[in-house]
């Protein structure tokens, strides 16, 4: 593991739970603010916490077991795996599937932690149903049950996604919008289901997008298979190369629905190259464009089965300062608006490479299904799901892509998109837009400089709500307490 340097004036790696309690108690040796930083193993730079502590959950990496657990006035029990903040999304899965389990949330950046990415937005075309009836698919924030939290008294703190009532907790939805500004994630139970065998059809063709027509004619279409496809729990992720010309669609299907006699090496060698594109953030390689040929279409070629999600990859530990390097922006929008904004947003960025001749190197579209309760940023719009379109460079020191993004933000925020504090870049230069992406009032212990800028404009609705649901939670959901358990 190389060594990354961290601009705070004090970096730890507690060890316990009673650690961070100490470290959250004691501002003197520990200033403000407090950010956790997962086990550094990002492929990219981390924000930064300047004068402050940084806290590394390096050493949280436990993995208590699988429980199962009753959700509500529910009498059918779900499993559950209980772990550390410190737990890769990856080394989740993989225990998952030891159990013959799996997270139904599938990470493409496996490295990502589970404490790093459960307050955050994350992003996945996911396929099958979640446990929960009813909830989102798709985030990683929406496979938690519960969790335990150290907040600004230095206590620990439990909530579910149930109250003592049985129905859904408005503080724990806060804090699944909350980017950690009010705590830190200690311990947690992730929601599992039964290993969901699937197909993966891969659809590459030559798409002029340039041209309007051919546009709007190509996105009802894909809009029109996803509906088909949705409707028997599958989902649809595409990528289009602005430089090639191309677009890459990918169906997934919930089951072995078609004959895929050489799944074992499609499978492994697709994964391969889908890892290299995504940490360079290259085009697509020669042999998959030769995939675009009429003769290999629908072909036991383009399409491979697998037993289970997959677990995600881990990336090279080095950051590569002067090599390519996939960067990226995104925001969301209503799926019933996905021709209409794509076509769209097309168009804008046609005009744009016109006046500035800049464009980004590919686009991407990823589904993730709503449950309706979020309190802010993208899993709050008002929709059965959400698509978001993420803009993509292999240089994130080019400031021409960050004028691009610039731009971009005044453009999807006109269009009703909205952003996230994580994965929406450039979002400083307008506090407004940014501030929709979070759902509660930070505390001065865990609020950097950055998210000071965003802060006053959460509205005082939402302050209220916010402190008025947390006053009242109750966890029923004790990990101590085994009354809820099978």
């Amino acid at each position: 593991m190389r060594t990354v340097p961290v601009n705070a004036s004090v970096y730890v790696e507690p060890s316990s739970v009673s650690e961070i309690q100490m470290i959250i108690r004691n501002e003197d040796m520990f200033p403000s603010p407090v950010r956790p930083a997962g086990r550094i193993l990002s492929p990219s730079c981390i924000s930064s916490n300047e004068g402050g502590t940084t806290i590394s959950t390096a050493n949280l990496t436990n993995i208590y077991g699988v429980k199962r657990v009753i959700p509500g006035r529910d009498l059918t029990a779900i499993s559950c795996i209980d772990c550390e903040p410190g737990v890769t999304l990856r080394e989740l899965q993989i225990y998952a599937n030891k159990n013959g389990l799996e997270i139904p949330f599938s990470a493409e950046i496996g490295s990502a932690t589970v404490g790093g990415t459960c307050f955050a937005v994350t992003k996945d075309s996911s396929i099958g149903e979640h446990p929960l009836k009813g909830m989102g698919l798709g985030d990683m924030a929406s496979m938690l049950w519960s969790v335990n939290v150290v907040e600004d008294d230095g206590e620990v703190h439990e909530y579910c996604i149930f109250d003592g009532n049985g129905s859904y907790d408005c503080h724990f939805q806060n804090l699944l919008d909350s980017y950690g500004v009010t705590c830190i994630a200690v311990r947690m139970m992730i929601v599992a289901r039964p290993k969901t065998p699937l197909t993966t059809i891969i659809d590459i063709s030559h798409f002029q997008w340039r041209n309007e027509d051919v546009c709007n004619k190509k996105f009802d279409q894909i809009y029109q298979d996803w509906l088909k496809i949705s409707s028997k729990h599958g989902n649809v992720l595409l990528s289009i190369s602005l430089n090639s010309n191309m677009i890459l669609l990918e169906h997934r299907l919930v089951g072995k629905t078609l004959f895929a006699p050489f799944s074992t090496v499609l499978a492994k060698y697709y994964t391969w190259k889908k890892k290299r594109v995504l940490q360079r953030g290259g085009d697509y390689p020669f042999i998959l464009k030769i995939l675009s040929n009429k003769l290999l279409k629908n072909s036991v070629f383009t399409r491979f089965h697998q037993q289970s999600r997959s677990p995600g990859n881990h990336y090279d530990m080095d950051i590569p300062r002067d090599t390519p390097k996939l960067s990226f922006t995104n925001v969301a929008f209503p799926i019933e608006k996905f021709q209409e904004v794509m076509t769209g947003m097309l168009g804008f960025t046609r005009e744009y490479e016109a006046t500035y001749n800049y464009k980004p190197k590919m686009v991407a579209t990823y589904i993730v299904k709503l449950s309706g309760i979020r309190a802010a940023g993208p899993y709050s719009i008002k929709s059965s799901h959400v698509f978001f379109f993420d803009p993509t460079t292999d240089n994130p020191k080019d400031a021409r892509f960050m004028r691009y993004v610039k731009a971009f933000n005044v453009h999807v925020k006109l269009l009703g998109g909205k952003p996230s504090l994580n994965q929406t870049l450039c979002l400083e230069t307008d506090p407004t837009f940014g501030a929709t992406a979070l759902s509660i009032q930070p505390s001065s212990r865990f609020e950097t400089e950055w998210l000071k800028r965003f802060t006053p404009f959460v509205s005082a609705k939402k302050r209220l709500e916010a402190s008025s649901s947390k006053a009242n939670a109750i966890a029923p959901c004790s990990f101590a307490d085994n009354s809820r358990y099978e």
